[in-house]
């Protein structure tokens, strides 16, 4: 289903493979390689950031919770979560977003809606919030989804 492209045929990354269709059949783009320069950048700036709220932060986890160590606990096991999530969207074919961006984009705006029920939603501070909770998913989905669709 794969072959390698040789160099002589204009190739300049020998890593890039394309796929192979029988007749009649469309081809795909070259898929690109991983962009490593941008991951390690990132995950400095993470860590460089992980540092900050440990120092920042050891002696009131020491006052509050008995340990020195229990926000940069907290902070590194986010970041595994998150690398694990970055890893399995980064397996899936973003073809396959942009088949479901509209049942994405209406749920979206169904979690919208329910700020506006008076027993579902939560407001404080100018502020309503579709649950109690301090953190709401919908508008940051909405912000990624936008400019998919």
């Amino acid at each position: 289903m794969f072959k390698r492209l040789k160099k002589d045929e204009g190739s300049d990354i020998l890593d890039r493979v394309v796929p192979v269709f029988g007749p009649g059949q469309r081809t795909s783009a070259v898929q690109k390689p991983f962009d490593v320069y941008l991951f390690v950048t990132t995950l400095l700036l993470v860590l460089i950031g992980i540092l900050m709220v440990f120092s920042s932060s050891a002696i009131l986890a020491k006052d509050n919770f008995g340990d020195t160590n229990y926000f940069l606990k907290r902070q590194l096991t986010f970041l595994g979560i998150g690398l694990c999530c970055l890893y399995t969207v980064k397996s899936i074919p973003y073809r396959l977003y942009a088949k479901f961006i509209y049942p994405l984009l209406g749920g979206v705006f169904f979690l919208m809606l329910l700020s506006f029920i008076p027993g579902l939603s939560h407001s404080a501070k100018g502020a309503t919030r579709w649950t109690c909770r301090r953190w709401t998913p919908r508008g940051r989905c909405l912000r990624i989804l936008l400019p998919c669709s």
